[in-house]
């Protein structure tokens, strides 16, 4: 069982990334690939290996180098339904990722129709790019269960990366706006923005605050006003969780506020402050497909 609270379990036939913005400063990835790149276990060191180098600063960062893990990629799914985050460690559209790779893990996701797969990436370009190369989709007639989403932690970034994923043809297309770093405006009813939801095409909306080392403060007002918008439209909303800093106006009897009030945020651990926002949890998601068996592709 996965802790990202939105998926179920995570499934990484690569390994290895690249920062390409500012939600990338403190990736926690990073150090969990470092630590694995030490691991006893040899098979875990490897596939590891080469994909993280200490910085003049110190600091711990990604060579860009990837890893393909064919064991992974051909390794047989249980069958029991389950939600995958399809590359925790990597981002599948990453430019080192060559397109035919792509397709073979595109293919044991169409194959596996009882599972949902859930796919982040920050190269919502070379996502497009490859929806427009590829020919597998004329293989499979049911892609619902393929979630393709873009990382969106302020509003540059979603007026860079949005209009690029809801140009591909996934069936469901989603937003991870975490770490939230600021506001965001995805309606034209908000100060202008462009019309993202207006569309009708965004499908989901994932919002957390940034957890580990070097955490940056995520305001409630940012999280209220996507959650509003979602509202809004009736795209489904799930907050994950506020970070290492909550803000005072959040705390509820359960929290010992003890000498904090001079204070506006309280910093702790992600699990102590809480996952709730104004009082209540929000675990929405997008309509899941109806299971069905694996049959053979066509064409």
């Amino acid at each position: 069982m996965s802790n990202i609270e939105w998926t179920e379990e995570t499934w990484n036939p690569l390994a290895g990334c690249s920062k390409v913005s500012a939600g990338c400063k403190n990736c926690y990835a990073i150090r969990m690939a470092n630590r694995l790149a030490n691991n006893p276990n040899k098979k875990i060191a490897n596939k590891y290996k080469g994909l993280v180098h200490k910085q003049v600063n110190g600091e711990l960062n990604w060579t860009g180098e990837i890893n393909f893990d064919q064991e992974a990629l051909l390794k047989k799914l249980p069958k029991k339904p389950t939600i995958y985050f399809v590359n925790s460690m990597s981002d599948l559209f990453h430019p080192k990722v060559p397109f035919s790779f792509i397709d073979n893990v595109y293919e044991v996701m169409g194959w596996h129709t009882e599972h949902i797969f859930q796919i982040l990436t920050k190269h919502p370009d070379r996502a497009l790019e490859y929806y427009q190369w590829t020919n597998i989709f004329k293989a499979w007639s049911n892609w619902e269960h393929i979630w393709l989403g873009t990382s969106v932690e302020n509003q540059e970034m979603a007026d860079k990366r949005i209009p690029l994923l809801l140009q591909t043809k996934a069936k469901v297309k989603w937003l991870s706006c975490e770490p939230l770093l600021g506001n965001i405006f995805l309606s034209a009813n908000w100060m202008d923005k462009p019309r993202y939801f207006e569309t009708g095409t965004i499908d989901w909306v994932v919002v957390g605050g940034e957890s580990g080392l070097k955490s940056r403060l995520m305001h409630p007002d940012w999280v209220r006003n996507l959650r509003d918008q979602c509202v809004s439209f009736k795209v489904p909303f799930f907050f994950k969780q506020w970070g290492n800093y909550l803000h005072i106006s959040q705390f509820e009897k359960d929290h010992p506020v003890g000498n904090y009030y001079n204070a506006e945020y309280v910093k702790g651990g992600k699990n102590e402050l809480g996952k709730k926002l104004d009082g209540r949890k929000w675990k929405e998601y997008p309509p899941f497909p109806p299971r069905i068996p694996r049959k053979e592709p066509r064409g």
